[in-house]
């Protein structure tokens, strides 16, 4: 049974109650954006240290380094590449830990 509305600019005519809207379901709360306190992270000069030490070289001996600070499935670590002579190293170091997270080395021909 519809409940049956009078409106007087209707003339008199009956007219039938509106349905209810269904509810919207609410949103769900977009994720807060994490800052992250980068002051927590080991240096560039850490992580290239870190490089050095597994490598077995000095620093004298690093033809060429690159640092970049990049986050990865989640994780930020740093991307090391040192070269020795015709040696390259590769590595990922966990900005936090220094903790080495991926190391590859490659002979150039």
């Amino acid at each position: 049974d519809a409940d049956v509305i009078y409106d007087s600019t209707d003339n008199g005519k009956p007219k039938p109650e509106k349905p209810e809207k269904p509810e919207k379901p609410e949103k769900e709360p977009k994720p807060e954006k994490v800052t992250v306190d980068k002051s927590e992270f080991i240096t560039e000069d850490e992580a290239k240290e870190i490089a050095f030490a597994k490598a077995g070289v000095d620093e004298s001996e690093v033809t060429f380094a690159r640092v970049e600070l990049d986050k990865d499935n989640g994780v930020w670590e740093y991307e090391v590449e040192l070269k020795v002579g015709r040696t390259e190293y590769d590595a990922d170091i966990d900005a936090l830990t220094g903790e080495i997270r991926k190391w590859e080395v490659d002979l150039d021909d």
